[in-house]
């Protein structure tokens, strides 16, 4: 199977109607059933399950081919060929792959984000904190969630990446 057939393949198992014909100029944004009419893929990355979808199909081909897209990659709205040759230029060039993924390793965790957040949460629970039990329970909660789904996410990017580092280097 060629590389062609191969992100074909891999594109029909992430969309949400496979078997629906779709545009090759615009074939990222019809990964959701209905694309916008003017194509954009922050169409797609506005919804959860879109940009779930485009996500998992980028996984998916950095997994199958042993390559990782850089950051700008990931946010261009590729032509299916311009798609296939970037590929195709990833696979000849492992150096770019390897550059692309150190520095997603070395930025999985945004240090300085996280202590953002959870200090803005903190004040939010400080001005909840005079009201009564149920109210500190639930601040309380909201703040162990965020800090629970923050680092299930990190692990998980951190699994997924060295699978993709193993498979890069291998």
């Amino acid at each position: 199977m060629d590389i062609r057939e191969r992100i074909l393949k891999i594109f029909q198992q992430n969309r949400k109607n496979p078997n629906d014909v779709f545009n090759e100029d615009y074939f990222l944004t019809y990964l959701i059933p209905n694309p916008s009419q003017n194509h954009n893929l922050k169409f797609i990355h506005n919804s959860f399950k879109g940009n779930n979808r485009h996500n998992n199909f980028l996984n998916d081909i950095q997994i199958e081919f042993g390559i990782c897209f850089s950051f700008k990659d990931k946010d261009k709205n590729y032509k299916l060929e311009e798609f296939i040759e970037r590929v195709n230029n990833l696979i000849l060039n492992k150096k770019a792959s390897r550059a692309a993924l150190n520095y997603r390793l070395k930025h999985i965790f945004h240090s300085g984000r996280f202590i953002t957040q959870n200090l803005v949460i903190l004040l939010f629970i400080s001005f909840l904190w005079t009201i009564n039990i149920t109210t500190k329970i639930i601040a309380v909660l909201i703040f162990l969630t965020f800090n629970l789904g923050a680092i299930y996410f990190y692990q998980k990017e951190k699994k997924y990446l060295n699978k993709l580092k193993e498979r890069i280097i291998n």
